[in-house]
């Protein structure tokens, strides 16, 4: 009767488990496989763009192009296995992704994310930039004196959060030990701190205190905080970081933010598959550790067949190529605002010296602009 246990016993590690088991990591393996197949055209498609021969046609593909490589990539992490996904841990009825606009439309969630200095990033903030209101209405830039200025460019620091398009009412704040805020945001942009953030600034004589950090919001993507602030972009999902509150960030390698996402649609990444979450509809807490899955193979010995989406696909991607398709756009506006000068400066009505002066220094700008983009 041993024998005839132990003979099962052998049977179900080498006729089930074990087999199985290896089919696990085979559907892991051709879906990494796939997803590094992904990141090398998407690697591909921006070599080709960054030639200045492709026409506005042509970048209009880019930027489609890569949208869809990202959804790719993302759709890798929904392979299941038997019916069970295999890169959302322990909750293998759960996709990576939201499956459709209808499954997300009603999502809505708290998250709470931790950062260190390597998360912090520069992106490229456009000043003295012309919009076409100043088109429309023949606005030069200039500076306090008169003199004309074009547009320039700055790098701001920033913490880039997971997602864009966040519910900007509330956040709580943190910066290293016992240096934290809750904060709201009326309606109309003005916002309260509960609590304090400081950062140590240090004078001209070389003395050091602690300095107020000052949190405020923006909508506009080309805004440069001041030395001392924070400011808040639910649009875009950044916080953009005053230079002394970099280097404080930098220096106490920590910073966390809690913030609220809802409007999810489909395509959007579950967020309780990579960070610590609340949700707002359950009140069910979420948190996030590692979910190992083991097949017994041996008398004893099991082995882990499971690899977790934040193991494997890096939720940064897409607000990466966002980055560049967003940089594709601005090319693109620019070359129709230069267009629609052109087209200005043929018409009547701009035909005085003064306007086509105007006309001249505006374009002067703008093919600055485009220049300091490419």
């Amino acid at each position: 009767m041993r024998l005839r246990s132990s003979l099962d016993e052998v049977t179900q590690y080498l006729g089930k488990n074990i087999p199985d088991a290896s089919s696990w990591l085979s559907v892991t393996h051709d879906a990494l496989d796939e997803s590094n197949k992904i990141i090398q055209d998407l690697y591909n498609y921006c070599v080709q763009g960054s030639t200045d021969s492709y026409s506005e046609a042509e970048r209009n593909t880019l930027a489609e192009s890569l949208n869809k490589l990202v959804e790719a990539y993302y759709e890798q992490g929904n392979v299941d296995y038997a019916g069970r996904y295999v890169f959302t841990g322990h909750a293998t009825d759960k996709p990576l992704t939201y499956q459709s606009d209808e499954t997300a439309k009603d999502v809505d969630y708290t998250i709470t994310q931790n950062f260190t200095r390597e998360n912090l990033s520069n992106k490229t903030a456009y000043t003295n930039a012309y919009t076409n209101d100043d088109i429309i209405n023949l606005n030069v830039k200039t500076d306090a004196n008169g003199n004309i200025i074009t547009p320039n460019i700055t790098d701001v620091h920033r913490i880039q959060l997971a997602y864009d398009e966040i519910n900007g009412k509330t956040f709580s704040m943190s910066m290293g030990d016992n240096n934290s805020a809750n904060i709201t945001i009326a309606d109309d942009g003005s916002v309260t701190v509960d609590g304090g953030l400081t950062v140590p600034v240090t004078d001209a004589d070389g003395n050091t205190a602690d300095t107020a950090v000052n949190v405020v919001t923006t909508t506009d993507p080309n805004y440069v905080p001041g030395e001392n602030e924070i400011a808040i972009n639910s649009t875009t999902g950044e916080l953009l970081l005053g230079e002394n509150v970099y280097k404080s960030v930098y220096a106490d390698n920590a910073f966390s933010v809690t913030y609220e996402k809802s409007n999810f649609i489909k395509g959007d990444i579950d967020p309780t598959m990579y960070f610590n979450c609340v949700d707002n509809n359950t009140g069910i807490e979420y948190n996030k550790q590692s979910e190992d899955i083991e097949y017994i193979i041996n008398f004893s010995q099991k082995i882990k067949v499971n690899t977790e989406a934040d193991e494997a696909f890096n939720i940064y991607l897409g607000r990466n190529v966002d980055d560049l398709v967003n940089a594709v756009q601005n090319v693109l506006d620019i070359n129709d605002q230069i267009s629609k000068i052109e087209s200005m400066q043929k018409e009547g009505q701009y035909s005085d010296e003064a306007s086509q002066k105007k006309l001249s220094d505006i374009m002067e700008g703008l093919t600055k602009q485009r220049d300091l983009q490419i």
